[in-house]
């Protein structure tokens, strides 16, 4: 990516929690102006519906509809 002029940054924030979205927004933000979030995030949980545990449903969502959660809540005060 960087041959491509790509300037890519790893985070290490836990965007599972309010606290971690707003550390990953303000690391975005010394870099430049935040304009749009892609919330890409996702933990591969092979299995039937039916033989998730309550444990295993909440390690899979959480990355998606809990970050989603607060990343909205975070961004609003941009």
């Amino acid at each position: 990516w960087k041959k491509l002029g790509a300037d890519v940054k790893i985070s290490s924030s836990d965007i599972t929690t309010q606290q971690g979205c707003e550390e990953l927004i303000n690391q975005a933000k010394k870099l430049g102006p935040v304009c749009s979030i892609f919330n890409l995030a996702g933990v591969l949980r092979d299995g039937i519906f039916d033989n998730l545990d309550e444990q295993m449903f909440n390690e899979s969502m959480a990355p998606k509809a809990l970050s989603t959660k607060y990343l909205d809540k975070v961004s609003r005060t941009l």
